[in-house]
This record gives structure tokens, sequence and C-alpha cells, in this order.
């Protein structure tokens, strides 16, 4: 069996998705939230339709450990969103300046989206 984001585990039987409906993805976390995805910095994601920022979000929601911290990063459900003071960059600008833009950012092979958190304690 093998895993491709998105699409979950698949057995033998089951068909595996179009490989043009995959892409590759860098995907960085810096400012403390590496801290909720087993300290690492950055990952490679192959990630199934709809490439949408949104999308990865659903799929990294996954990996966030222990999962009781979950909502240190996104919101559940049906409209996944990010929390406030969480910064996602594509390809280092800024989400909402590409169109379309938040949560509807289109996402293309070798995009490298990084998630920053600006909150700091003090």
């Amino acid at each position: 069996m093998s895993e491709v984001a998105g699409h979950g585990t698949r057995g033998e039987n089951e068909s595996a998705p179009d490989k043009q409906d995959l892409i590759d993805l860098k995907v960085e976390f810096g400012g403390g939230l590496e801290t909720l995805f087993s300290n690492e910095t950055s990952i490679k994601i192959q990630l199934a339709g709809p490439h949408t920022i949104r999308h990865l979000v659903s799929i990294l929601s996954i990996r966030v450990k222990p999962q009781k911290s979950l909502s240190l990063f996104c919101a559940a459900g049906p409209e996944w969103d990010i929390k406030p003071g969480i910064l996602p960059l594509v390809n280092d600008e800024d989400w909402e300046l590409l169109e379309p833009s938040g949560m509807d950012a289109l996402l293309k092979h070798g995009d490298n989206v990084m998630f920053i958190s600006t909150l700091h304690g003090g």
C-alpha cells in the first residue's frame, strides 16, 4: 500500500490517482509551527487535486502532533481555514496577493509553501 496526500491509503485493487493530477510541493514551517509537525521544518508532499491551499491544509492537519494542538494551526470542518496569526507564503509571496487568493489560492507542481507563525509570547 502507498499513501498519496488527498487520496489516503490505496489497496492493490484500487486505481491510483491520475499522475497528471499529482503535484509535488515543498512545505516549510517557521515561527514555532514546526513543533506541531514533529519538529520538522520542511516536508515534501505529493498532493492530489484539488490543488488549493484549503486542500493542502486539510491534508497537513492529519500530521499535527498531538492532534489536540490542531486548533493552533487551523480550524477544521467543511471550510478549512488557517488560524489568525499564521502567514502562508507561496513561493515567498503572501497568499493574499495571489489570484485567486487565500484558502482558494491555486498551487502548482514545484511550489514552495511556507507557514510562519507571527504570534510570539512575551
